[in-house]
């Protein structure tokens, strides 16, 4: 198979799964599921560690401009060469992500009881 979009493309959608993933290894198919866990996971984080306060508000500004610029300056294909640039900044946001998610989820049991 040359891509999963191409075959997706001229097959359709379930029809080019199905022909891509049953010419790739069983490996493969675990490491793409592994990386799209990752990258939905990361997004989440990013997106609540806006709302982290701890951050100065032009600091978090400048970081999603940046972030979003270089993501949708990639393309659908997501080249990996242009990702490597801002892992510095995803890597130092998620975990403000993080924190936001834990403290609203905390304040959001207490509400309901």
């Amino acid at each position: 198979p040359v891509s999963l979009a191409y075959e997706i493309e001229k097959k359709s959608l379930l029809n080019g799964l199905r022909y891509y993933f049953s010419k790739t290894g069983p490996v493969f198919v675990i490491v793409v599921i592994l990386i799209t866990l990752w990258n939905l996971l990361s997004l989440i984080l990013l997106i609540a560690a806006f709302f982290n306060g701890k951050l100065d508000l032009t600091i978090r500004i400048f970081f999603f401009l940046l972030i979003g610029y270089l993501v949708f300056a990639c393309g659908p294909g997501g080249y990996a060469r242009f990702k490597t640039s801002i892992y510095p900044f995803i890597l130092y946001l998620i975990p403000l992500g993080y924190e936001v998610l834990r403290i609203s989820n905390t304040n959001f049991k207490y509400r309901v009881k």
